[in-house]
């Protein structure tokens, strides 16, 4: 397909808005791919590499530019390579942390002092509710780091959660199993930031649930035990969902984001009478009185894990927060193996004492919670090895003589 053939590329920006360019000014590119594709998340993908993958096609490559530069996203910064596979969803949200840090003159300025700080950025990450995040190169021994910057403008709260967090991490700094930090938090122009370490994988959140019951409850138990070594130390989570447990490409599940974690001890200002995190993963102490929140808490969150593993839904889900509290506070959910058949039916009792309103009757500790999910495990362990032995072919041929 020759350039000048082309009068107008038509590529979706989000599912809602398309947007139309005129791309004669690239006449002079080149020859392009007569197959690329367009439109969306496929033409991010295909239309970068020669058909035997060694690179990039200079036509494409000036087309990418002049895209990247209608969402203001500065190409001489961050890596084409980084920004090429990214969904039009993902460059939308770059975008948009690029104008909250100032615009893109205000964001070259940032990783230009970034780097002086001796890490070359590498691409984006995502974003939170307070924090940017990017994937950066640390240029004295290249390992790959997250460094998180405090997104403004900021509250003093925000800052103390900040804090907290490298306190945290600081405390778990010899776990792998968590988001070490690799280095001292630095400020660059009033922007916070904090490198930890860089997990390659992706969160639990984008599994495609629900899952089986086995692996759901292998999940659970490496999370408990990760639960159990910082509970030791006097730390609560308190933010525990699917989002922040990454699966790494070493099949090692990651535990990350300590931003609103505290220690058991601390009585200031790490008592916000509102819930903190996600709402849906909220036992009713912390939704009432969170100065008694504590490793009960992080087990109930743990059973709305489960339970989402299982079935893919939340156990609890309203359109409003008073109804959603409601149905928290009462206990009241679908029995999962009714939610899912496949799921065995003595999965409900591990969940409703997960899930157990009363910080009382829950497991009291994660070690506790550990057991008896493990135990469950066992039986379904026990179970599969009797499906398979009825169904082997020696059972079979037993049957056949009887």
């Amino acid at each position: 397909m020759d350039s000048k053939a082309i009068t107008r590329i038509e590529w979706q920006k989000s599912k809602t808005r398309l947007f139309t360019y005129d791309v004669t000014e690239f006449e002079d590119s080149g020859p392009l791919d007569d197959n690329v594709v367009w439109r969306g998340e496929e033409w991010l993908r295909e239309y970068t590499a020669y058909p035997d993958g060694s690179g990039i096609e200079p036509a494409n490559l000036t087309l990418l530019h002049f895209l990247l530069e209608q969402y203001n996203i500065p190409t001489d910064i961050l890596p084409i390579e980084s920004v090429r596979h990214m969904s039009p969803e993902k460059l939308e949200s770059l975008q948009e942390q690029i104008s909250a840090l100032g615009g893109p003159d205000r964001f070259k300025a940032i990783i230009s002092k970034i780097e002086q700080h001796g890490f070359k950025i590498q691409g984006y990450l995502g974003a939170g509710g307070w924090g940017i995040v990017f994937h950066m190169l640390r240029s004295t021994d290249h390992a790959t780091v997250a460094l998180k910057i405090l997104k403004p403008p900021y509250s003093e709260e925000w800052r103390k959660r900040f804090l907290r967090e490298v306190e945290i991490l600081s405390l778990l700094a010899n776990d792998l199993r968590l988001g070490g930090l690799l280095g001292a938090p630095f400020d660059v122009d009033g922007l916070m930031c904090l490198p930890i370490r860089f997990i390659s994988g992706r969160p639990l959140s984008e599994l495609a649930l629900p899952i089986n019951t086995r692996d759901a409850l292998e999940i659970v138990c490496d999370v408990l035990s990760v639960l159990d070594t910082f509970h030791k130390k006097g730390v609560i989570h308190r933010d525990l969902h699917l989002g922040n447990v990454i699966l790494g490409s070493d099949g090692a599940l990651v535990v990350v984001d300590f931003g609103v974690a505290r220690q058991e001890q601390v009585t200031d200002y790490t008592y916000t009478f509102r819930p903190v995190g996600a709402m849906s993963h909220c036992a009713p102490e912390k939704w009432t009185d969170p100065s008694t929140v504590g490793a009960p808490s992080d087990v109930f969150s743990v059973g709305v894990m489960l339970y989402r593993l299982l079935t893919s839904k939340f156990p609890f889900w309203a359109e409003s927060y008073i109804r959603l509290y409601e149905q928290i506070r009462n206990g009241r959910f679908t029995d999962v193996s009714e939610a899912n058949p496949n799921v065995p039916p003595f999965i409900n009792i591990v969940l409703k004492s997960l899930l157990e309103p009363d910080r009382q009757q829950r497991p009291g500790k994660a070690s506790e919670a550990l057991t008896m999910v493990g135990h469950a495990k066992a039986l379904v362990d026990l179970d599969e090895r009797q499906r398979r032995r009825r169904h082997s072919p020696q059972q079979s041929a037993r049957r056949g003589r009887t």
